[in-house]
């Protein structure tokens, strides 16, 4: 069969679908993948088939104005209905997997009469939870073309879709879910059901050749938020990076790898603080003691994965109820000041306690050894939704 998968110009959504596209790959299905150019070399690698889904539907075009910026992928849906439809139809596309933000997706799956998944790439955000999750977030602002594109889906019969629906729109059929179980509570997750398990991380990358960053011997501190932050938080981070700096610049006992994450910051190299725009996390986590992060879902579990211990400092979204769930597991510190010395202090507290969070992280490496070695059982239940 031919499987369709969609992904909006978001880094941190297309990493979890990484596994989702070569597991159908390895089983011999054919995957269409509609979405950024910056993914191509990527898909085309992995022996899927590659569209420029934005070529010929300039996200632009369908709203530029929108905030928080993922209200312009409802947008994108309803502006572009008829011309996407057809697209997914020219293909063949037999099931549709998509991430949540794509709100195109489970509309193109209702019009096609196919069975749409949904991937959920982020910690419990049930449907529902809009309110809640926007409160964090400082610009809303919902432009003339959105509300137009979502008229125009209510016309077609979608009439549940409102400019938040990209973060809650789930599917019927089955939703995968990107951690392992222990993160969604029990009564956690009925509003998740159908739900399958499937996590997020991409264990193929541990076949790469990897980058070596740290320099010295010294006690290896990675420092990264990620790159959305940078939307609508850059003077939180601005502080928090400049406490860090504070703290641990050409300090006697640590080295400093910090990621800007493509944030504009007047920042130096120096001797122990090395400061790169992007970095090979994969690579960083491997040679880490220490991840200072924004708890965001792939940074996490990378970390897990790699038994690094977090410093959790979330800034908005599901990023503090992650945080939450990482303190109460004894996986991480949550960082709550950002002057240098509370930093210093909280990072000597984290080496103190350093062999009791090993052991705990040692437990939850398992946890994420667990969820992705059950996924030929998952691709099973998507395999058999289009057995009717």
């Amino acid at each position: 069969m031919t499987v369709g998968v969609l992904c909006m110009p978001e880094h941190g959504h297309f990493a979890p679908l990484r596994p989702v596209i070569r597991g159908f790959v390895a089983r011999g299905h054919e995957v269409v993948v509609f979405s950024h150019a910056a993914f191509k070399e990527w898909v085309e690698a992995s022996g899927a088939r590659f569209v420029d889904l934005f070529a010929h539907h300039p996200l632009d075009e369908a709203d530029g104005e929108s905030r928080p910026v993922p209200c312009r992928y409802v947008s994108f849906a309803g502006h572009f209905l008829e011309s996407l439809v057809e697209l997914l139809r020219s293909y063949s596309v037999a099931l549709i997997v998509y991430e949540t933000f794509a709100v195109a997706g489970p509309v193109i799956g209702e019009l096609l009469n196919v069975p749409y998944v949904n991937l959920s790439p982020a910690h419990n955000r049930p449907p529902g939870a809009t309110p809640a999750d926007l409160k964090s977030t400082p610009e809303k602002s919902v432009s003339s073309q959105c509300r137009k594109a979502i008229e125009k889906l209510h016309e077609k019969g979608f009439t549940n879709i409102d400019p938040f629906s990209y973060l809650s729109y789930r599917s019927p059929h089955l939703n995968l879910y990107c951690e392992p179980p222990i993160f969604l509570l029990p009564a956690e997750r009925p509003p998740f059901e159908p739900l399958a398990f499937f996590g997020c991380l991409d264990l193929a990358l541990g076949d790469r050749p990897t980058t070596s960053y740290f320099k010295t011997n010294k006690r290896r501190i990675y420092v990264s938020f990620g790159t959305v932050i940078w939307r609508y938080f850059a003077e939180k981070a601005e502080r928090a990076i400049k406490g860090i700096e504070e703290a641990f610049r050409d300090h006697p006992e640590y080295e400093v790898l910090l990621s800007l994450g493509g944030g504009q910051l007047e920042l130096e190299s120096s001797s122990g603080f090395q400061v790169l725009p992007f970095v090979d996390q994969w690579s960083a986590l491997q040679e880490a003691d220490l991840i200072v992060t924004h708890q965001g879902m792939n940074t996490t579990h990378e970390a897990i994965y790699h038994q690094v211990p977090m410093v959790s400092y979330p800034f908005f979204a599901d990023q503090p109820a992650l945080c939450k769930r990482c303190v109460d597991l004894g996986l991480a510190f949550e960082m709550t000041n950002v002057r240098a010395e509370a930093i210093r202090g909280l990072v000597e507290t984290v080496f103190q306690e350093r062999k009791a969070l090993r052991e705990r992280l040692s437990e939850a490496r398992r946890w994420e050894i667990e969820v992705a070695s059950n996924r030929q059982k998952v691709f099973d239940r998507m395999t058999a939704l289009t057995a009717g």
